[in-house]
């Protein structure tokens, strides 16, 4: 997990009078410049098959999951791609959810081919250390109108969940533990960035 580096101070009481959802949606976050450091940059990196399982056991589960993935670590090249991210992220939790966190995990860019998909889950995981997952965030780096499919679906309560289908730079934040997935790609490719603040555990 890599520090923030100037966290801002949380304020529960300006969080408590703008909660209004269970998630956060920013549109036109990214602009065309910060999309295409992302694109070049995930582009450039080792690509995998997308796994299920723990680090000690896993597994490539097509009828669960498809994609493909590739980490970008903070480093001297992405220090840009990071200052943007965890920006974003920091003003997101002072504004809207007040939660204690000290870090973002290695971001994952992920591409959605056709036929790629990922069934209902959720972020959070079981970890030896005092941190964990708190809350995710997904920026699109491609836009709704380059595939057909690949919807994100969000179901907070259970049923009913909400949908949405984004346009490139928007950004989408919720807390790790609610329950999200990708309704599979019937064509094009679907892009994204994915991350993961974290912070000490729920006590």
């Amino acid at each position: 997990m890599y520090p923030f580096d100037h966290p801002l101070p949380t304020d529960h009481t300006i969080c408590d009078k703008l909660y209004q959802s269970n998630y956060f949606y920013w549109h036109n976050c990214a602009d065309e410049e910060i999309i295409n450091k992302f694109i070049v940059m995930g582009e450039s990196l080792e690509t995998n098959d997308a796994l299920i399982g723990d680090a000690k056991n896993s597994s490539v589960n097509s009828s669960i999951r498809i994609s493909q993935l590739s980490w970008i670590h903070k480093n001297e090249s992405s220090m840009d791609l990071y200052s943007f991210l965890t920006d974003k992220i920091d003003r997101i939790n002072y504004w809207h959810y007040g939660m204690k966190l000290t870090g973002v995990e290695p971001l994952q860019y992920t591409r959605y081919a056709l036929n790629g998909h990922y069934n209902f889950h959720n972020d959070m995981t079981v970890r030896q250390d005092s941190i964990q997952r708190k809350l995710s965030i997904v920026l699109a780096l491609s836009d709704k109108t380059d595939y057909e499919g690949g919807e994100f679906k969000l179901m907070p309560h259970g049923v009913n969940p909400n949908i949405f289908k984004f346009s490139k730079g928007d950004l989408i934040a919720f807390p790790s533990w609610v329950p999200h997935k990708v309704e599979p790609v019937t064509s094009g490719k679907r892009i994204t960035l994915v991350a993961w603040a974290c912070g000490p555990k729920f006590v």
